[in-house]
């Protein structure tokens, strides 16, 4: 992972999925900014309060990021079936 910014290594991290809570407490991005990049089309709104940096398909590993964090703290994935990996959703 590169460090080029607490928002891009989260982004590169969840496969391009964010939380809106994510975007204010972690990267430190104010709300009007989160505005801009939903109106600009930077980022699109899978859920109430989640969002993806493309408007594209999205992927399992997407959607399941998605789900996720729209239902955090209730749900967390831990490991994804078919790998010998796994991932863990951190808010």
């Amino acid at each position: 992972m590169l460090l080029l910014s607490p928002l891009a290594d989260l982004l590169d991290l969840q496969d391009g999925v964010i939380a809106r809570r994510q975007v204010l407490e972690i990267a430190g991005e104010s709300d009007a900014t989160l505005r801009r990049r939903l109106r600009r089309g930077e980022w699109v709104t899978m859920h109430p309060g989640v969002y993806i940096n493309h408007n594209g398909p999205r992927t399992w590993r997407q959607r399941s990021w998605g789900a996720v964090l729209y239902a955090w703290p209730a749900a967390a994935v831990s490991r994804l079936p078919g790998t010998s990996g796994g991932f863990l959703a951190t808010c």
